[in-house]
């Protein structure tokens, strides 16, 4: 891989991982056009790299929610670990029960086709849920973070946004959007940590050349990530996540036009 690709895929990744566009989804597309991208040892690395920017980013929110392990007289945090570890329950049984599935999609365009139609819907039917919603309760309760976290299970299929797919469902719960974006940030640190512990000892096959590529994805990824964060937090607050439907929509329609010609 040649620093070019890095830096396109490295923004690719860093982006679509919090918009609620599907990073996966983009992923299969641009593996039919960009060399490069079914490298995985390049995939982890800008996972973590994305990762990164989310721990940095809610630095204070981790805090509280560890906190509470060496301070008893800590106060329970709005979103805590009990939470986080209910939601992230559904996408591990998922992941292994339903791996051959989730591959095969990997590698079909039809499906991802279908799954960004999906997250369009998903987006548009909460955005016309969120002004109601807007005063929502400010504490995701153990029932609302089960529902979000089956939400993130669906979303391992490429093409159907995690971002969006959780916070589509904490907004259809009832919940603030505010509070579903911030748990649903949260919720990728699991997720996405978990994942790349699984792949670490593919680290030690990198080879010197590829330092570089790497280094510079994994830089473009956490930058393209961190402009994602706050990009998706002021459309909430703006109530206009339609927007990323009829992005989601336009996609999958031009992939249409491509898989007929």
């Amino acid at each position: 891989m040649d620093v070019a690709n890095a830096v396109i895929l490295g923004v690719l990744q860093g982006l679509t991982e919090f918009l609620p566009i599907s990073s996966s989804g983009h992923l299969v597309i641009a593996q039919h056009y960009i060399s490069g991208t079914t490298d995985e040892v390049f995939i982890l690395c800008v996972h973590l790299a994305t990762l990164a920017a989310v721990c940095i980013t809610f630095r204070q929110d981790i805090k509280h929610i560890i906190e509470p392990l060496y301070r008893r007289e800590a106060p329970r945090p709005v979103l805590g670990i009990r939470e986080l570890a209910i939601g992230s329950i559904p996408a591990a049984l998922a992941g292994v029960m339903l791996e051959d599935t989730f591959d095969a999609a990997f590698s079909s365009l039809p499906a991802v086709t279908g799954a960004l139609i999906l997250t369009g819907v998903l987006l548009y039917v909460a955005s016309r849920h969120m002004a109601t919603h807007d005063a929502g309760p400010g504490r995701i309760g153990d029932a609302d973070a089960f529902v979000v976290g089956v939400f993130q299970a669906a979303a391992i299929m490429p093409g159907i946004s995690r971002s969006g797919a959780t916070i589509a469902g904490g907004i259809l719960r009832g919940v603030s959007p505010r509070v579903a974006t911030r748990f649903s940030f949260l919720l990728a640190i699991p997720v996405i940590g978990g994942a790349a512990l699984l792949k670490a000892p593919e680290l030690q096959a990198v080879e010197n050349s590829s330092v570089l590529p790497y280094a510079v994805g994994m830089a473009a990824a956490f930058a393209a990530g961190m402009v994602g964060i706050r990009a998706l937090m002021a459309v909430v607050a703006q109530g206009r996540l339609r927007l990323f439907s009829l992005y989601c929509w336009s996609v999958a329609a031009a992939l249409l036009v491509l898989q007929v010609l």
